[in-house]
């Protein structure tokens, strides 16, 4: 959950406008009522008030996660695939991917995503029990893999 992440957190771009401010600190806090789709169409107000807002990463999976959480994770995916665009060697991206695609049932794909996540913060805690989680049967951490999941021979 939003609340609970504590690994890398994709940078937002400088000079966001007063609006997309005001509606990105709403959809927060509806978030954090538990108000789902208030909080998407807060963000989707973010998004739209000015072109900086466009390319925050970070603003794409906070509405990733609250599209998530209101049932939607088709919208979900589809918002963390295009925050991983905007911020492709950040871990939270990967992860609200990881996310998006567990709810969207696509198991296989959430722990390819988990793995490339790893890969960039191999001790990140929430990514080391969300791959447990999610079955992946191992005998190395996850830092010792290859890019397809293999375990890297010595």
């Amino acid at each position: 959950t939003s609340a609970s992440w504590t690994g890398s957190r994709a940078a937002s771009p400088p000079g966001g406008g007063a609006p997309a401010n005001e509606a990105r600190k709403k959809g927060s806090e509806a978030f954090k009522r538990g108000e789902y789709n208030a909080a998407v169409a807060y963000f989707d107000e973010a998004i739209s008030a000015d072109m900086s807002a466009r390319s925050d990463a970070a603003l794409w999976c906070n509405r990733s996660a609250a599209k998530l959480a209101a049932g939607n994770a088709t919208g979900a995916v589809h918002d963390a695939r295009h925050a991983t665009t905007l911020a492709p060697k950040e871990v939270k991206p990967l992860w609200r991917l990881a996310k998006a695609l567990e709810g969207a049932e696509d198991r296989a794909a959430s722990r390819a995503t988990l793995r490339d996540a790893l890969m960039l913060d191999p001790n990140n805690a929430q990514l080391l029990a969300a791959w447990k989680a999610s079955g992946k049967q191992q005998t190395a951490s996850p830092a010792h893999l290859t890019s397809d999941g293999m375990e890297k021979t010595q």
